[in-house]
């Protein structure tokens, strides 16, 4: 053997050498990162074990979510029917009764069935979706797509029997859609938060009640209750904890061989192609390790914003969350689990429920004026017969705007300052106020 091969022997061994010793000082550095990150966590929140997400049982005939469920199951959909219906969660259109009223009166009368059912799931108070939130890789959600038909369904008869001037019976439909967008709220993970998107549908319904016929005073007392206790408000750190208990149980999975959820955006292909390869997850072992702290701290970031209305908070945290520092190579793998997102929704929220707000004053305010004859100077003065305090705007601080006009008033929150987001500005001013002309 040479010299020359004996130093290259030499050389390649002490390479080694050095590889493996700076790898094990990045795993000792990320394991001790991640270990001091999961123990605050643990401290602040309780235990991380998945097993907490899901639901206690509930008993099938006392179970909300067992009657929709199966509501669900029975609607019958056409695809092309679906171009045209007023949708569950968008704005209300009731223009397209005119063109496809007969139609659709003919949808809704082949999903009598599971119609039937969603209104005699009002009469119950507990739910439980029966959705395995903690089984890892392959975590369950509710059936939001067939949820969303029946919503839309619901939405789409109320406007028909609005449409044929009987309001009562279009507040028992719209009191239907409340309760089946409730059932979502109790739920884990992210679905407390789809419970705001699909009780969009029966209060832009709601809108039009009020904007378009007199319904009486017992019907509007109804809704009214059905709103307070369906659309509650949910705390946004709950969702997020879930979430934080997912990534750190799915980081697990992946430290412990099982590939078949990968942590990373842009170098989804190379982990797919070389994870399975020991070489390869023994050199990124401490990268990964890293990333789930990373993770971790990103989401705990957002659970200190997330049960904070933009008016307690100092400067823009939707800003400050956007730009906290995040490594550069975390950046270029573009780490999706990192997510800014999770503010927008959360802020999302706290519109949805200053709109909630808004409405809920809207209806005590038609009470009153059945009952009085005309409208309140103010909104001190529906309390506390007609309503239980005076929604707050949660962009200002401040009650909602209130003013007469004419015979009747308008009710106005406002919506979220973001630049860039002119058309989402605009979808939010359009729902947060309410022009009532009676």
């Amino acid at each position: 053997m040479t010299t020359r091969t004996r130093r290259g022997i030499i050389a390649l061994f002490g390479l080694v050498a050095l590889v493996m010793l700076v790898q094990k000082i990045l795993d000792v550095r990320a394991d001790r990162h991640l270990q001091s990150v999961a123990a605050e966590l643990t401290r602040k929140y309780g235990s991380l074990y998945p097993g907490i997400l899901n639901l206690p049982k509930v008993p099938a005939d006392e179970n909300r979510a067992a009657y929709l469920r199966a509501a669900t199951d029975l609607v019958v959909f056409e695809s092309d029917t679906w171009k045209w219906i007023p949708r569950a969660y968008g704005e209300t259109r009731l223009n397209t009764l005119d063109t496809h009223r007969s139609a659709l009166q003919a949808l809704l009368a082949r999903n009598t069935l599971p119609l039937e059912l969603a209104r005699k799931s009002r009469g119950l108070s507990k739910s439980n979706w029966d959705i395995q939130y903690a089984s890892g890789i392959h975590a369950d959600s509710p059936p939001y797509q067939r949820i969303n038909h029946l919503s839309s369904l619901l939405h789409a008869g109320g406007l028909v029997e609005l449409k044929e001037n009987r309001p009562e019976a279009a507040l028992d439909w719209i009191e239907t859609g409340l309760a089946l967008a409730g059932s979502l709220r109790g739920e884990a993970r992210t679905s407390p938060l789809w419970g705001p998107v699909f009780d969009m549908a029966p209060i832009s319904a709601l809108r039009e009640v009020l904007i378009k016929s007199e319904p009486s005073a017992a019907a509007l007392a109804s809704v009214q209750r059905a709103i307070e206790v369906e659309c509650t408000g949910v705390p946004a750190s709950r969702v997020i904890f879930a979430e934080i208990v997912m990534i750190h149980d799915r980081f697990r999975e992946f430290e412990s061989g099982n590939s078949g959820w990968l942590p990373v955006g842009f170098g989804r292909f190379l982990f797919s192609s070389l994870a399975d390869w020991r070489p390869f997850r023994w050199v990124v072992h401490p990268l990964i390790v890293e990333l789930h702290a990373l993770a971790l701290e990103r989401a705990e970031t957002a659970s200190r914003f997330a049960d904070t209305p933009w008016y307690g908070r100092h400067g823009d945290p939707l800003k400050t969350f956007d730009e906290e520092k995040v490594p550069g190579w975390v950046r270029w793998l573009d780490s999706s689990f990192l997510q800014s997102s999770w503010m927008i929704s959360i802020d999302n929220g706290y519109l949805n429920r200053t709109r909630v707000g808004v409405a809920l004053a809207s209806v005590a305010l038609r009470r009153y004026r059945i009952d009085h004859g005309a409208y309140p100077d103010r909104l001190e003065a529906l309390c506390p017969a007609y309503l239980k305090e005076i929604p707050i705007d949660l962009l200002t601080g401040e009650p909602v705007a209130y003013k007469r006009l004419g015979e009747g008033f308008e009710l106005r929150g406002t919506p979220a300052p973001r630049d860039g987001e002119a058309s989402q500005r605009k979808k939010y001013d359009r729902v947060l106020t309410w022009t009532i002309p009676r």
